[in-house]
């Protein structure tokens, strides 16, 4: 008894092993690899999709068997609202080299099968079909893959999946205004604003099936609102119907295309109300719109606009600096009345030095230190519709405003309103050279270099000035002497003088700059470099160190903050990667070479995949490379980057980089800051040195 339950129990064993390798045998056959593409299309019969592709897996694309001694269907199943054109599934009919058949099965499915069990070349199929016209979204089609034996009576394995062939958008055209000037009523021939139609789906234009042979004209039809007839359009192949439509015919193209029609002109009749002028798109495909070309105003209207404004803005404290040139247009003649006062006022800070018109001979008077300039036109201020006043310069005081210089124009002469004719800078820029990271509760610990550099030659003068901590932690004190230096290259450099470091309570570091008469060629620099601190206790980790720059030398400009360091933990992991080297180092530490050096490309620096996660924390259990596909895990964040490129997905959101991952000496290499943004990693440049620094706390 004992002997046969020891025999049953043994081949109890051996049927479960068996099984189990025969599941082994089934998976491992799951080798198919379905992929596809995506086509962009707008509703309507007889559109070609994206193509599908069913592979193995190992060798997509070539002409391996799927499974070799075995007959293999496909199932391609349409989503509702989609259905196979009629023309395109027919039973028995071959697609590539004799290998497969196809037949439909209904409107939404067809099988396609082999035809010889040892030879089975990849099935590839571009489906034509018709999409229902409220279809909106994605076209996801399901493929199921069979495996059977010769006579079909057996099947080893099958493998459904999903894919998508195609994106239905809504609107097909995108037309919009590109002027709407101010026109009056019961005038003929009037030029109106410019009308921009955009295909945003190719096709979108075609008087037909965008797939007929040959390709058929685009049309689309020009329609104006009631009281409004077309005089002309400026473009060629127009033609007009009664006055109240216009056509335009395109030449045939395979790609999307942008129109701009021009040259608008209409007639306007006297009862047409006030508002806009709405001319009317539409086509056999295009998505109808109602674009405003003009606006109905009243009798009488100037607008004003800068012209030819300076490419550099100007400074505090400068004289007779030129701004832009102001343009007065009239939406019809006599819009600008003749013996009438212009006043032109500009904001506080600034006088004017010289005005000059630039198409009427009226002289202009400039008061000397006055905002207010005042100009009297002439009887007949000109033939128009545009006048110019050109050659505007200015004084500016030492405490003018920062931003834009606004004139404001009022009077009796018509023009009324503002206008912006340059902007003001600071004389002077004051930033960290370098902002690196100090560990809390450590004594004699750098913070970053400052940088004052002045906008304009002269903006420094002799005085004094300060940098202090903002808002200071009790015990916190700057130790040391920083140096300062001054670069000019003019023939004489600037002198300094009077450094001097306090202590607590104060915390500032002062010094005296001493700036000779010289005539310099360029501004000058000043750099306060190895300022350093003691006791960074109490500050909390991942705060930056604020510092506060004033003092008299630079125009009185106030108090400017600037961050020079970072707290980070004393477990911080800090790692320096230089460009052009494969050496790099961590928390001071040299390791060992990467395999590729960093390089610039696009302003961005590129590195090695792995060495990159590594110095954002990420393990390489968490680094996955495949089929161009790159997949970072760090904690809650899942950021992936493909060769070739620039869209970053992190945790399901697209990005748009500045440059994409790339393929050189057979390495992927990946822009570093990219991964630390999508990791939520800071990464500090520094172009002096060249080199990259990642911390994670």
């Amino acid at each position: 008894m004992r002997k046969t339950k020891k025999t049953l129990a043994l081949l109890l064993a051996l049927a479960m092993v068996l099984t189990l390798f025969a599941g082994v045998a089934q998976a491992s056959a799951l080798t198919v690899r379905v992929t596809s593409t995506t086509a962009i299309l707008t509703p309507g019969a007889d559109r070609d999709t994206g193509t599908i592709t069913v592979a193995r897996d190992s060798v997509l694309g070539n002409t391996y068997p799927l499974v070799g001694g075995r007959l293999t269907s496909v199932t391609i199943t349409l989503p509702a609202d989609v259905t196979w054109d009629a023309a395109d599934v027919d039973p028995d009919t071959v697609l590539v080299g004799g290998t497969w058949t196809r037949e439909r099965v209904n409107a939404q499915t067809a099988i396609f099968r082999t035809t010889n069990p040892t030879d089975v070349t990849p099935l590839t199929i571009t489906p034509e079909v018709d999409i229902a016209s409220g279809f909106r979204g994605d076209v996801n089609v399901t493929v199921e893959v069979v495996s059977s034996n010769v006579d079909r009576t057996i099947e080893d394995w099958s493998q459904t999946s999903t894919v998508r062939i195609a994106r239905i958008a809504a609107a097909g055209t995108i037309s919009t205004a590109v002027t709407t000037p101010v026109v009056p009523r019961g005038v003929a021939d009037q030029l109106v604003g410019n009308i921009r139609i955009v295909e945003a789906i190719a096709g979108s234009l075609t008087d037909g099936s965008p797939e007929a042979t040959p390709t058929p004209a685009r049309v689309i039809t020009l329609t104006a609102p009631s009281g409004v007839t077309f005089q002309s359009i400026g473009l060629p192949a127009v033609t007009t119907v009664g006055g109240v439509t216009s056509t335009i015919t395109l030449a045939a193209v395979t790609g999307t295309q942008t129109l701009n029609v021009t040259g608008i002109r209409l007639n306007i009749g006297t009862g047409v109300p006030d508002g806009p002028i709405n001319i009317q798109v539409s086509g056999a495909n295009a998505t109808a719109a109602f674009v405003p070309v003009a606006t109905i105003g009243d009798v009488g209207v100037v607008s004003i606009s800068p012209r030819n404004v300076p490419a550099d803005p100007i400074s505090s404290g400068s004289l007779n600096s030129r701004v832009a040139d102001i343009r007065f247009s009239q939406n019809m003649a006599g819009s600008f009345l003749g013996n009438r006062a212009l006043v032109l006022t500009l904001p506080e800070g600034f006088t004017w030095n010289s005005v000059v018109p630039a198409n009427w001979a009226n002289p202009i008077n400039v008061v000397p230190d006055s905002r207010v300039l005042t100009i009297w036109t002439t009887s007949t201020p000109g033939a128009g519709p545009d006048f110019d006043l050109t050659n505007i310069r200015i004084n500016v005081s030492a405490n003018a405003p920062v931003g834009n210089i606004d004139v404001t124009v009022g009077g009796t002469a018509g023009p009324r309103g503002m206008v912006t004719v340059g902007t003001l800078r600071w004389p002077v820029t004051i930033a960290a050279v370098t902002v690196p990271n100090v560990k809390v509760d450590s004594l004699d610990q750098v913070i970053g270099s400052i940088a004052i550099t002045e906008n304009f030659v002269g903006a420094l003068r002799g005085g004094t000035i300060s940098v202090s901590i903002v808002d200071p932690l009790a015990g916190m004190a700057f130790v040391g002497t920083p140096t300062v230096t001054v670069s000019d290259v003019a023939g004489t450099e600037p002198t300094v003088s009077g450094v001097t470091v306090t202590t607590t309570p104060t915390l500032g570091v002062s010094f005296t700059v001493t700036r000779p008469v010289i005539t310099a060629t360029a501004p000058a620099t000043i750099i306060i470099s190895g300022i350093r601190l003691n006791r960074t206790v109490g500050l909390l980790r991942g705060v930056p160190i604020a510092v506060q720059v004033a003092g008299t030398s630079i125009f009185d400009t106030g108090n400017v903050r600037v961050t020079a360091a970072n707290v980070v933990s004393t477990t911080a992991r800090t790692t320096v990667f230089t460009v052009g080297s494969t050496a790099f180092t961590v928390n001071g530490v040299a390791q060992p070479p990467i395999d590729v050096a960093p390089f610039i490309q696009d302003g961005r620096t590129m590195m090695p995949i792995r060495a990159a996660a590594n110095a954002a924390g990420v393990t390489n259990d968490n680094i996955f490379f495949e089929a161009g596909v790159i997949t970072i895990i760090r904690g809650d964040r899942v950021a992936q980057f493909t060769l070739g490129s620039r869209v970053m997905v992190v945790n399901g959101v697209a990005m748009n980089m500045d440059v994409a991952p790339a393929l050189v000496s057979n390495r992927a290499l990946i822009p570093v800051r990219w991964v630390a943004t999508a990791l939520g990693v800071p990464v500090v440049w520094d172009a002096t040195a060249r080199t990259v620094t990642v911390t994670v706390q």
